[in-house]
Order: structure tokens, then C-alpha cells, then sequence
């Protein structure tokens, strides 16, 4: 019997032991297919310049492999337009994301790993300016919240660049937007390739964050966010250096008073426990004011048709008591009347 019950126990620590080594390998497997990015091909690329139409070239080249996370395949610095980078590991199922950098603007890419061993990639890279010109704020939403003592921010812009032929705006600072005297905690990022990139924030004078980024063409989505105190009476400014085709605003809570002309309500998709405007369209440089202060409840309201106030009270019973024989109270002549009733009782008992 205690041989039989020690081959039980050796062969179920035995069956044990497979299970766990099995479980090992699979999670080595699993761990080895995700950062595995396939097998050594040369990669061609082409580059072309979008904006003259002739070949270009890129100062860096860059390629990542996706998964939850960008896992880093090769970080190169090429030459020429037409080049080809040898033995990069490439899994045709996989997703890529290409970052070139041209006149130190980077362009972004994501491809599948098919399409990138299929034929040359080709790379469009574009001239820079510093021409205004064709850019425009098309949406800003400008989100206001007061949490006690202070006031946060939030600028959601969509800047367009319509520039023909296509370019890519630079500048330092290329965009100039307009915040509060004393606002601080700046905070950019600028939505372009595989997720938000941070952006450098001056604080410049007359009351404006300058961002320097470029703006490619078509839509460039941007946001800045900052802090300053609280105080009733708040003036917000809102404008930049470019046009605002058009603005709203979300304000919090909903006890704050909002002043400004021209700010229309906005009743419909009301956001719960929020003030929403619609500002007007500004020309590059107008500047838009805002006043922001906390409306105060008011007490309970004296209810004049029920109860009389109180110089109307004085009143009311100075004339009742003039109704009453020469001005004297009524509780004189009552008082008078009970003395003669006892007065006469105790006389007819005397008697």
C-alpha cells in the first residue's frame, strides 16, 4: 500500500511538473512571437519631394514595429533619394510605423510589413517656410473649469494648412495664442503620427504661450493646457496670431457667470453640469475678452403677501387702536369692564 500510494504521488509531481514546463514554454513561445519582428530583408525606399516634385532626401530614417507598444527595428541615417537598408527583420502580417526626418521636420508613416517588401517605399518630404499666409485656426474649443481656488485651461485647436504648393510652416514661435496675465503650468502636445508629441510652450509678453511646431499640410490637431488663480471677475482673452474660423466654450461648474458680447448660448447637446457658448470668428490678432465670475445664491425672499413688513405692521396697529374710542388700547376698556363686574357682584352679596 505505501508503494502504491508513493508511485501516486511521483507520478502526479511528475504529470505536475510537465504541466508547468509546458506552461513555461508557451509563455516563452508567446513572449518570443511578440517581440519577434520576422525574418532579414532588404528595404528600398524612394524619396521624393512633395513640394518641388524632384527627389529628396532624409537626415534620419527610423523604423518601429507595433504592437501595445513601438518596439524599435533600425535607426539610420541614409543617403540620397534612392536607397536601400539590408537585413531588416520584417514580418509581412506586422504594422510599421516609418518616421523620416527632412529639414528636421519629422513625416510618419504606418505600414504593413507586405506592403513594405512588395516594391520600393516611397517617402514624401516637403520644403519648409515661414509663411503664414495659409494657415488658419478652423475649430477651437476652449474648456474653463474652477476647482477652488483655481482655474485650469484647456485649448483644443485644429489648425489647417492650405498652402499650395504644400509646405510645412515653421517658425519660432510659429503659433501665438493668446492666455491670462499669470497663467502658468504649460503643457503641448501635437497630434501627428502614432500618438501626441510634445511641444515647447514660451511664455511671451502682452499675454501670449508661443509654440514652436510644425505645421504640415492639411489638419494639425494641438493642445495646450495651463493653471491660474481663481478670482471673481476673471478676464480670459481669446485670438491668436492666425484667424479662428470659429470657437466654443465649455465652461464649470454651472454657478460661473459668463460676460462678453457676442457670445451666444448653446442649448442643444448640452453637456451635463456645463455653460456652453459659441464665440464669433476672429481676424489673426483681434483679441476676444472674456469676464468670468461666480454667481452668488441669493437669501430667502421676504414673503410680502403673507406677512406685512414691518413699518406696515406699525401702521396697521396704530390705526386699529385709533378705531378704539381716543387712541387708548383695548386692553384698558377690558380691563375697566371686569373691575365694575366685580365691583357690582360683591355689592349684591353684601346685601
Amino acid at each position: 500500500m505505501l508503494l502504491s500510494a508513493s508511485r501516486r504521488w511521483t507520478g502526479a509531481a511528475l504529470l505536475a511538473g510537465l504541466v508547468l514546463l509546458a506552461g513555461n514554454l508557451l509563455l516563452a513561445g508567446a513572449a518570443l512571437a511578440q517581440s519577434a519582428q520576422g525574418d532579414p530583408h532588404d528595404l528600398a525606399f524612394t524619396v521624393t519631394n512633395a513640394t518641388t516634385g524632384q527627389p529628396g532626401t532624409v537626415d534620419r530614417l527610423t523604423i518601429e514595429y507595433s504592437t501595445h507598444v513601438l518596439n524599435p527595428v533600425i535607426d539610420v541615417n541614409p543617403q540620397g533619394s534612392d536607397f536601400t537598408i539590408p537585413a531588416v527583420p520584417i514580418k509581412e502580417i506586422g504594422t510599421y510605423i516609418i518616421t523620416a526626418w527632412a529639414d528636421e521636420v519629422p513625416y510618419y508613416w504606418q505600414m504593413r510589413g507586405k506592403n513594405m517588401l512588395a516594391e520600393p517605399v516611397v517617402l514624401h518630404v516637403f520644403d519648409t517656410s515661414t509663411d503664414r499666409g495659409d494657415l488658419a485656426i478652423t475649430g477651437l474649443d476652449l474648456v474653463l473649469r474652477k476647482s477652488e481656488s483655481l482655474v485650469q485651461l484647456e485649448y483644443n485647436m485644429r489648425v489647417e494648412n492650405s498652402a499650395r504648393p504644400q509646405v510645412t510652416v515653421v517658425g519660432d514661435p510659429v503659433l501665438e495664442l493668446f492666455v491670462p496675465a499669470g497663467a502658468t503650468d504649460f503643457q503641448a502636445t501635437h497630434t501627428r503620427g502614432p500618438g501626441p508629441t510634445p511641444v515647447s510652450v514660451q511664455t511671451l509678453p502682452g499675454g501670449r504661450a508661443g509654440l514652436s511646431l510644425p505645421l504640415t499640410t492639411g489638419s494639425n490637431q494641438i493642445r495646450l493646457v495651463c493653471r491660474l488663480p481663481w478670482q471673481d471677475g476673471l478676464t480670459v482673452p481669446v485670438g491668436a496670431n492666425l484667424p479662428i474660423q470659429g470657437w466654443s466654450l465649455l465652461a464649470a461648474p454651472e454657478n460661473l457667470d459668463i460676460q462678453a458680447f457676442e457670445l451666444e448660448p448653446v442649448t442643444e447637446g448640452k453637456v451635463p453640469g456645463h455653460l456652453h457658448f459659441r464665440g464669433p470668428a476672429l481676424e489673426a490678432e483681434r483679441e476676444f475678452t472674456l469676464r468670468v465670475g461666480a454667481r452668488v445664491a441669493s437669501g430667502p425672499q421676504e414673503k410680502v403677501f403673507t406677512t406685512d413688513a414691518p413699518a406696515q405692521r406699525d401702521e396697521a396697529q396704530a390705526d386699529a387702536q385709533e378705531n378704539v374710542g381716543g387712541g387708548f388700547p383695548v386692553a384698558i376698556y377690558a380691563s375697566i369692564i371686569v373691575i365694575i363686574i366685580i365691583v357690582v357682584i360683591a355689592r349684591r352679596r353684601r346685601r
